[in-house]
């Protein structure tokens, strides 16, 4: 099964790459090196793989320092390859249509820095309604996913749109409704002697493949929770299948493929509501080769 995925992977992503490439060429050499710096950061600590990628985690977020009394050389690198992305019009909606760059600027009396949410409008379309009532407990009743997305589009910055909801925050970056609720509670310092227990309430990382420098998605939860436990599973396996392709790839190129495209999703279980589980979904793909629609 995992062989067939990556087959699939390959196939399709291999027929982009080479549209990307000719795109590419007409860059120069120095924005290729700094936008190239720019998706390493966001593949191996901002977690973008899972946005791009996969249905699980509709919401990326990265965050770049412009100014601060000792900055980094990554994150010189970082700014010098996210304007380069976006001086060649990467993140638009002509390039993608199924991608938003979200991203504005704040600013303290020691950093100003760009807060970047990279958004996969289809995951996010898909929980917006599954999560509808939650997000209308919170953003009222007149809430509608088509406004909350058009909104996203018109750069107005995503955290004022949730009102500042730690809740809808950590649903959106695919930590969980559970989690996201408890998180909040406990910010508020509500709960608070409950949450002094860490084996009820601990921080949740599933563990990356062997070698693999991305860091993988970590949230606070309790690690007993049929959620939470679905969530690390899943979250696991992705980062497996990320991994077995990354090493292979050119990373911008990897990058620009996903934002490129979003109509495939790698992971097995995802296809459960739309195709056949296990051995029934590459079954029917081998002897339908050409009748597959992963749309």
């Amino acid at each position: 099964m995992k062989v067939l995925l990556l087959f699939l992977i390959f196939f399709t992503t291999s027929l982009r790459g080479g549209v990307i490439n000719d795109m590419l060429e007409k860059i120069s050499p120095e924005e290729i090196f700094y936008m190239k710096e720019f998706v390493k950061t966001n593949f191996r600590w901002n977690q973008a793989a899972y946005t791009l990628y996969f249905s699980n985690k509709p919401v990326s977020l990265s965050v770049g320092i412009i100014e601060c009394p000792n900055m980094l050389l990554e994150d010189r690198l970082w700014l010098k390859g996210f304007n380069y992305f976006v001086k060649n019009n990467f993140h638009s909606k002509e390039f993608s249509e199924n991608f938003i760059c979200n991203w504005y600027e704040t600013t303290n009396e020691h950093f100003t820095v760009i807060d970047l949410f990279i958004i996969n409008k289809k995951s996010l379309k898909h929980c917006l309604k599954i999560k509808s009532n939650l997000f209308k407990s919170i953003l009222g009743e007149d809430f509608n996913y088509e406004s909350f997305i058009l909104q996203l589009e018109n750069q107005q910055p995503l955290e004022k749109i949730i009102k500042h909801s730690q809740v809808l925050l950590g649903v959106l970056l695919g930590f969980g409704e559970e989690s996201s609720i408890a998180f909040e509670n406990h910010q508020k310092q509500k709960w608070g002697h409950f949450f002094l227990r860490t084996d009820v309430y601990a921080v949740i990382s599933p563990t990356p493949p062997i070698d693999c420098p991305c860091e993988p998605i970590a949230f606070m939860g309790n690690p007993t929770s049929s959620e939470v436990l679905d969530l690390v599973s899943i979250y696991k396996k992705e980062m497996e299948i990320f991994w077995d392709i990354y090493q292979k790839k050119d990373p911008l190129i990897f990058f620009l493929e996903g934002i490129c495209e979003a109509d495939i999703d790698y992971l097995p279980i995802s296809f459960y509501s739309r195709w056949k589980s296990g051995v029934e979904f590459s079954y029917f793909v081998i002897n339908n080769p050409l009748s597959v629609n992963f749309k």
